[in-house]
């Protein structure tokens, strides 16, 4: 079986770098723009939810065991 030829292991090495810094920067964007559409209080707050959701009380799904913390 032939092995890849090194400059093509550079190439996809160089593209996968590209790729990652690309989608960790829009990522990065989107979420900035975000923060600034709605604000640090909105977009920090804790949202309470005193019942589990529908998905984890489904036996379909299995098991699911809630926790409730003090603090």
């Amino acid at each position: 079986m032939p092995s890849t030829p090194l400059p093509l292991k550079i190439v996809l090495g160089v593209g996968q770098i590209v790729l990652a810094l690309f989608y960790g920067a829009l990522g990065s964007i989107l979420t900035l723009l975000l923060f600034i559409r709605s604000g640090p209080a909105k977009f920090f707050r804790r949202v309470q939810r005193p019942s589990p959701p529908s998905k984890a009380t489904d036996s379909v799904y299995g098991t699911h065991e809630m926790i409730t913390l003090k603090v």
